[in-house]
């Protein structure tokens, strides 16, 4: 009779994943849901940034897309120096007070992100100074007399925008591998899907909802709705998730030590090639079409706002393609297999970033084409990189191993 019922008894379920004894759905909603939070957040600096060098901190156009790439870079700056040691520390002290941790310092950044300028006046930071590493991160040092009406603002945000970038990395990696430690083998490519699809729904609202916003209320607005996104994650990270660490404690090893183990394996070494190849991501692409469109405002008699608007549209679409392929990227993963997938993506997304090359502007409709392909080819191979390298790992070293993945 015992064997009966066990034989009957449901297994709990959140959205398809099988929920294991110890967890609860909500942590699998809070999970994803603090998963598009930050997801959100990522996205923000596409649509804010271009009004924001142009209508605040008032850079030059002729050094517009330079400066606005290397505020964008930021964020891979931070991503190169941390995510690797933020990896090892999650084996180590758990997933949840990182993000946490992330989330308190995005709230308290963003927010001061906005008063670049009025930071760089109460530090009194040298003008020429300023100017002189302003213009040398544009690769134009003799020019530096041109960045003086505006450099202590735009060295302000840099250093600004790079602590942002930091409590990015201290937050995004942890919610790939909570999925890693949350979530069956048999189910891992639906549930890094499920990440991906948040990635996506987030990038579909910020270009849906949060520019309009910015366009009617003025960029400022966009500031202030970031850092509650933050304080909410924070909070919601508290509450909702739990850490589900591997029983076996993660060895201490150093970041030489974590390459040469993934050299010892192939599918990790492929992984981290793709991963690699494919940090050209959504945000990298929404930040330069954003910036093509701000760019070219003038040529087309747009304002700042209507230019950041219309340039958002193709992410718009690409947000919601995402939404309609992660389900199908993930049964292909968990079905036909993850190098397959990853191959087919990687085809797909370089044609896409062809087309994108060969587009004469962002308002073309060739360019709706270019970023769908685009979009799935490198959401497509980043799940599947992501999942392989999971698949790979050993345990108690997952966090490692997916910090120096991402």
């Amino acid at each position: 009779m015992a064997e009966q019922q066990d034989a009957t008894k449901t297994v709990r379920k959140f959205a398809g994943l099988e929920i294991p004894p110890d967890l609860t759905k909500g942590n699998f909603f809070f999970l994803y849901f603090n998963t598009l939070l930050i997801a959100l957040i990522m996205v923000i600096p596409a649509i804010l940034q271009p009004a924001f060098l142009k209508d605040i901190i008032n850079v030059s156009l002729d050094f517009f897309g330079s400066i606005n790439g290397l505020l964008q870079n930021m964020s891979q700056i931070a991503t190169l120096l941390f995510v690797g040691y933020v990896g090892m520390l999650s084996d180590r002290v758990g997933r949840k007070i990182l993000a946490i941790i992330g989330f308190v310092v995005l709230a308290v950044f963003f927010y001061l992100f906005l008063f670049s300028n009025q930071i760089a006046a109460v530090l009194n930071l040298p003008a020429g100074f300023s100017a002189s590493i302003c213009a040398a991160l544009s690769f134009v040092p003799s020019r530096a007399a041109e960045f003086n009406e505006f450099g202590q603002g735009l060295f302000a945000a840099y250093v600004i925008r790079l602590i942002i970038g930091i409590g990015l990395v201290l937050v995004y990696p942890q919610f790939i591998t909570m999925v890693a430690d949350y979530v069956a083998e048999k189910d891992r490519g639906k549930g890094m899907a499920f990440n991906g699809m948040m990635m996506g729904l987030g990038s579909l609202l910020i270009f849906g909802l949060v520019a309009p916003i910015g366009k009617k209320a003025g960029i400022e607005v966009v500031f202030y709705i970031t850092t509650a996104l933050a304080v909410a994650g924070a909070l919601f990270s508290a509450i909702g998730l739990k850490d589900r660490m591997p029983e076996k404690k993660a060895e201490k090893k150093g970041m030489m030590e974590i390459l040469k183990l993934v050299n010892q394996k192939l599918p990790l070494k492929a992984s981290y090639l793709v991963s690699l190849i494919c940090r050209a991501d959504i945000v990298i692409i929404a930040t330069f079409l954003v910036s093509w469109a701000v760019k070219l405002a003038d040529q087309y008699n747009m304002t700042s706002e209507t230019a950041t608007l219309k340039g958002s549209i193709p992410m718009i679409v690409m947000g919601v393609f995402s939404m309609i392929a992660m389900p199908i990227i993930g049964i292909l993963i968990d079905k036909w297999g993850r190098v397959p997938t990853i191959l087919l993506s990687l085809f797909l997304g370089g044609v896409g970033l062809i087309l994108i090359g060969i587009c004469p502007s962002p308002f073309t409709g060739l360019i709706f084409l270019a970023i769908i392909l685009a979009g799935f080819g490198m959401s497509g191979a980043i799940i599947g990189a992501n999942t392989l390298a999971v698949d790979a790992a050993p345990q108690g070293l997952i966090g490692s191993i997916l910090g120096g993945l991402n």
